[in-house]
């Protein structure tokens, strides 16, 4: 992703938590993946509904890299 791209996902993403304050947003660097967002939701509906917003409404391509952690 170059620049403009991700300057295009920071704003994408802003307005996105404007309207949803469910979604938490930290931006992160590591040197394997470069510049992102370490993001939380409410479960994998929620993962869903927001993908699918930041690709229809704003145009933006995602990559999603998850963890999960089980007690």
């Amino acid at each position: 992703m170059n620049a403009d791209e991700f300057n295009k996902m920071v704003d994408s993403i802003e307005k996105l938590t404007l309207n949803d304050r469910s979604l938490t947003v930290t931006r992160e660097s590591s040197h394997a993946l470069g510049q992102g967002f370490r993001m939380g939701f409410l479960g994998y509906l929620h993962v869903g509904i927001t993908v699918d917003r930041l690709r229809q409404e704003y145009g933006s391509e995602v990559d999603i890299y998850t963890s999960l952690l089980t007690l």
